[in-house]
């Protein structure tokens, strides 16, 4: 009956990672050189993962109402 607590907040974060990284492609300056190109690529990447650390660190501190719920607290 145990589940994990943030099983659903590391899915919605990774979701969210996954569609940042989808749309790099979108957001690099063609205009430049291959390898500008690739540092703008790596930079974003880099990015968003910062992002999703710092989201998981946030909620790190929270518990699942339902889980606590079940447990009467």
């Amino acid at each position: 009956m145990y589940r994990s607590v943030s099983k659903a907040d590391n899915k919605s974060i990774r979701e969210w990672y996954v569609s940042q990284v989808s749309s790099i492609p979108d957001m690099i300056d063609r205009s430049k050189s291959s390898e500008e190109q690739a540092r703008q690529a790596f930079n974003l990447r880099n990015q968003f993962k910062h992002e999703a650390i710092l989201d998981i660190l946030n909620t790190a501190s929270r518990t699942n109402k339902i889980v606590n719920r079940e447990f009467g607290l």
